[in-house]
């Protein structure tokens, strides 16, 4: 592109998420005068005086689903938020579904929210090395099949509801040895988890991984039988088509923007109906042939997300921001 390898890089050497985004962020741009500048994961800090501000909301989910966000979020990120919609030029986000919601809370602003759509890296594919992925399965323990499940462990992310199907599935004894492997890291409300992992007695067959790195994500991905991903609201759902393009069929929810992400290329489910979720769960553990069509769908769906349609898209608005 035309843009390639003309970045520059400054990094805030600081911890303080607070100093960084108040203090050093407001003060580097006030050194650099940039002609745009570009919020794409947080809101600019209250200090940031610039006329021509893009901020990325990526969801709605601090106005809509209040009861599943921390403290710190209500506290923080939600009145800078509110701010920065109000100050900013446009208001990218990631899903039509999205800007729906956003729209819906703030209708004063509808004209400036841009649809920029999300992708994925591309270094999410299918491994050849059964090494990774054999070293993967022994370092978590995961046993030969899994479920898989990847999201930040927060109430939203449905897992009580996935725990509940999951402990269904397994009192079937063609699955008993199944386990289902949770990768993601511990968030606000997480307690409820192990709570549920010890009431329905899942501890032989969960496994929490935490935050692990890039390769071990993708090996993981790849070894995995099948991804599931309940989640009961996303912006977009970035997941699923990681684990499309690892090559592994996905069951997800029906809501929000996640039909959207999926297409038809995954098996669509209420996410409050465990029933639901434990038959179509059996469904892809015991039909291989609906496995591998779900497979290939979701390998021809990741060409509708290019990154190279993305940014060209930023840029415009980019020039449009500078030009009015």
């Amino acid at each position: 592109m035309e843009y390639k390898n003309k970045a520059e890089f400054i990094i805030c050497k600081s911890n303080s998420q607070i100093f960084c985004e108040q203090i050093w962020i407001p003060f580097i741009v006030n050194k650099v005068k940039p002609d745009v500048i570009h919020f794409p994961a947080f809101p600019p800090g209250l200090l940031v005086k610039h006329k021509n501000i893009i901020f990325t909301l990526h969801d709605a989910t601090m106005w809509k689903f209040p009861e599943t966000i921390s403290y710190k979020n209500k506290l923080y990120m939600k009145p800078l938020s509110e701010i920065a919609i109000k100050k900013s030029k446009y208001i990218f986000t990631v899903s039509n579904n999205s800007k729906e919601n956003i729209c819906s809370v703030f209708n004063k602003y509808t004209s400036k929210v841009v649809v920029t759509g999300e992708s994925i890296s591309e270094k999410f594919n299918k491994i050849s090395s059964l090494d990774d992925i054999n070293n993967v399965k022994n370092k978590f323990n995961t046993g030969e099949r899994y479920i898989l499940s990847v999201c930040s462990l927060e109430p939203r992310k449905n897992i009580p509801k996935l725990l509940t199907a999951f402990s269904k599935v397994i009192q079937d004894d063609k699955y008993k040895n199944i386990k289902l492997v949770l990768v993601g890291r511990r968030a606000w409300g997480n307690n409820i988890i192990n709570q549920k992992i010890q009431e329905l007695n899942l501890n032989n067959n969960v496994v929490i991984t935490g935050y692990i790195s890039d390769e071990e994500l993708i090996a993981i991905y790849n070894g995995a039988y099948c991804f599931i991903y309940p989640s009961i609201y996303e912006g977009f759902g970035l997941p699923i088509l990681e684990a499309m393009a690892c090559g592994i069929p996905v069951i997800t929810s029906n809501v929000s923007s996640i039909p959207e992400v999926a297409g038809d290329s995954a098996i669509l489910i209420n996410p409050n109906n465990e029933n639901e979720m434990v038959n179509e769960i059996k469904n892809i553990l015991s039909n291989d042939t609906i496995r591998m069509e779900l497979i290939n769908k979701g390998y021809k769906r990741l060409e509708k997300f290019s990154w190279i349609d993305i940014v060209k898209k930023m840029i415009r608005y980019y020039r449009e921001a500078c030009c009015e």
